[in-house]
């Protein structure tokens, strides 16, 4: 019995994926091949609207401009009354919109497509066999009439009545929609002529008169939009000049996006990624959604916390997009705001001042007379005192202290510019949830070869199980088969949301641990004079361990995306028993892979911890490099350990359990 239930499931998987369908003769060509093959409307929703980076309306109305609408979606609500029957109405699509977070967001004018539609159910028409002067003979019915008003409202406020009916919005909104069905229905009545009886052969069937009825209902359907006030903010102006350096900075807001272009340079910085997705089945309307993604390129210049610096800034422009707004503006230039030279107001002479210059040229004739008797001497010492001076603002009061504190912040920064850049992508590869939806056609196809195979499966565990006869071992091997199937079929569909969900759990971790990390760990300072020199000596071994690190975070990102593709098929192979040992390697190294992100922060978050401990603190170097090597040794550990161990210990359960189900046959 319990075998029976489960051959029914899995036919219902089967047939459920042909529901689902779509018509693939929108396409032409590979496309309209791959649509066919593939059948799945995520995927061609993908293969619809292919630019992910900003968003396009044109597609989207142009593809759902194609669509006719004559029936009720699946969504729709039905209401009959007395001959009104199965009347519905439903808000199809608002456009332009975009789709975040579950919320539905608009622009300032928007369009509200409506659809309605109702059947009119006619009384039966009646015929009297007995004929008797006087009585009703025949009743007979017809539709008189009808009207339908279509209302669409924005807060209550009538807006129009046009199925395609343009609105403003100036703020959050439920638009709504009514449409008032109103029929009427006439009833002829006739009776029996005077001459009518049994026997008459003269009998007539009169009309008598004319009864009208009537009927009305109203259906309504709403929406809730959130009305998108971006301002766009964006600018990039260019501030200095160097030599064949030109210098700038940009300005941007948090919900726009930017591509700069300067001569033959460029730097997009994205803020969204966009799909298209299907609503209102079955006619499969064409839709946005934005998901929060940043995305960032440089091409031939250096940026650091939004200051880049290139060598070309011909036809220099950036353009900012938003959901709904996009422009492009020139490069300002304000280089005079920083270059100009320093007036100065008209003052009486002041004494004070006057000795307070010649203290200072005193001052810097001995620093002079130093450098050039004792130039190693003295240098050494004006390195060890420089990270004990303070200095806010430089003038003529303060010079002495003011020029070795700018010396020594223009050293820590020119030492930890060519760094910068490294410990972001690492910290971007640690705590970055790697992007599947490239894989995701690959996915689909994996999943399309892996399905031939259910048949099959399902066909050898039906065999087994009619064939075993009395044989209880058979039998249950036969039951654990077709289990291990069902649960193959359904973990193998899900593989997708599936491995998605890990791995949004995992870089949610590893965010929430690494952002209790100092920022300023990995950089370079001169805090005390051990650090300095230990500095001075681990600072290449540093570099190197850090590319390493980088190196191994690029190929477990890489390895983890390309884990989508891998996912199913370990699936596959952990329920086909001769292939449980493959199985197990890949979802164990894909596990490792995906979680141990959350090993190295903790790592990290330890040594930098250990920095508050008297002992550590003349040693941040050394604690940095150890973190990195402590990174690197536990990936090959973790790798080597899921290699051999898997191979050892699946060896002989792989040949026992191919020899046990060999034996079934």
């Amino acid at each position: 019995m319990r075998a029976k239930y489960f051959f029914l499931l899995g036919m219902i998987l089967f047939i459920v994926p042909s529901v689902f369908s779509f018509n693939c003769e929108y396409f032409t060509g590979i496309i309209r091949d791959d649509c066919v093959s593939l059948n799945d409307t995520g995927i061609i929703a993908s293969l619809i609207y292919t630019n992910h980076t900003v968003p396009d309306f044109h597609v989207i109305d142009q593809y759902n401009s194609q669509i006719v609408i004559n029936t009720p979606p699946d969504d729709a609500v039905l209401h009959s009354g007395n001959y009104i029957q199965n009347a519905w109405i439903s808000i199809i699509d608002v456009s332009p919109s975009i789709m975040y977070e579950n919320v539905t967001y608009v622009p300032n004018n928007v369009t509200v497509w409506t659809e309605y539609g109702y059947n009119v159910h006619l009384p039966n028409d009646f015929y009297a066999s007995k004929r008797k002067v006087g009585q009703t003979c025949s009743v007979t019915y017809t539709q008189s009439g009808s009207t339908t008003v279509l209302s669409v409202y924005s807060n209550g406020v009538y807006q129009g009545n046009n199925n395609k009916q343009s609105i403003i919005v100036t703020g959050d909104s439920i638009i709504s929609v009514t449409s008032s069905i109103s029929v009427s229905i006439a009833a002829d009545f006739y009776v029996w002529g005077s001459y009518c009886d049994v026997k008459s052969v003269y009998c007539t069937c009169d009309y008598q008169k004319t009864v009208y009825y009537s009927d009305s209902i109203t259906v309504q359907d709403g929406v809730n939009v959130k009305y998108y006030a971006s301002n766009n903010v964006f600018d990039a102006t260019i501030i200095g000049e160097y030599h064949n350096t030109t210098k700038g900075i940009i300005i941007k807001d948090a919900d726009t996006s930017i591509i700069l272009r300067a001569g033959n340079s460029s730097y997009s910085n994205l803020e969204f990624e966009y799909y298209a997705t299907f609503h209102k089945p079955p006619y499969n309307v064409l839709g946005l959604d934005a998901l929060r993604q940043k995305n960032v390129q440089i091409n031939n210049l250096y940026i650091y916390n939004y200051t880049f610096y290139t060598y070309n800034v011909d036809n220099c422009s950036i353009t900012g997009y938003s959901f709904f707004n996009q422009s492009i503006k020139p490069c300002i230039t304000n280089i005079s705001a920083i270059s100009s030279p320093a007036t100065f107001q008209e003052s009486s002479i002041d004494l004070t001042f006057i000795i307070m210059i010649g203290v200072f040229i005193i001052i810097i004739y001995i620093v002079y007379a130093c450098i050039k008797h004792y130039w190693g001497r003295y240098i050494l010492l004006l390195l060890i005192f420089i990270p004990g001076v303070l200095a806010d603002d430089c003038g003529l009061t303060n010079l002495a202290s003011c020029i070795p504190q700018k010396i020594y912040d223009y050293t820590i920064n020119l030492l930890n510019a060519p760094l910068q850049p490294l410990l972001s992508l690492m910290k971007n590869l640690l705590s970055n949830s790697p992007s599947i939806t490239l894989f995701g056609g690959i996915w689909a196809i994996i999943i399309y070869c892996l399905s031939i195979f259910y048949s099959f499966l399902i066909m050898y565990a039906g065999v087994q199980f009619i064939f075993s006869g009395h044989d209880i071992v058979k039998r249950e091997l036969a039951k654990e088969w077709l289990k291990n199937t069902i649960i193959m079929i359904v973990l193998i569909q899900a593989s997708y949301y599936l491995y998605e969900l890990i791995l949004n759990v995992s870089a949610i971790m590893t965010s929430g641990i690494l952002s209790m990390v100092d920022p300023s760990f990995f950089q370079l300072t001169a805090d005390n004079l051990a650090n300095v020199g230990l500095e001075l000596i681990f600072t290449l071994l540093y570099v190197l361990v850090l590319v390493i690190t980088i190196l191994y975070l690029t190929l477990r990102y890489l390895m983890v995306c390309i884990g989508i593709i891998l996912f199913p098929i370990g699936i596959f192979c952990y329920f086909v028993p001769p292939l449980k040992s493959y199985g197990r390697l890949i979802i164990n190294l894909l596990g490792m892979l995906v979680f141990v992100t959350i090993i190295d922060v903790i790592v990290i978050l330890a040594c930098s911890k250990m920095i508050d401990i008297s002992l550590f603190q003349n040693f941040k170097i050394l604690l940095m490099i150890t973190s990195l090597i402590i990174i690197d040794i536990i990936a090959v550990i973790l790798a080597w350990h899921i290699l051999t161990k898997t191979g050892v210990d699946d060896n002989a359960h792989a040949i026992g359990e191919a020899i046990k189900y060999i034996g079934m046959i």
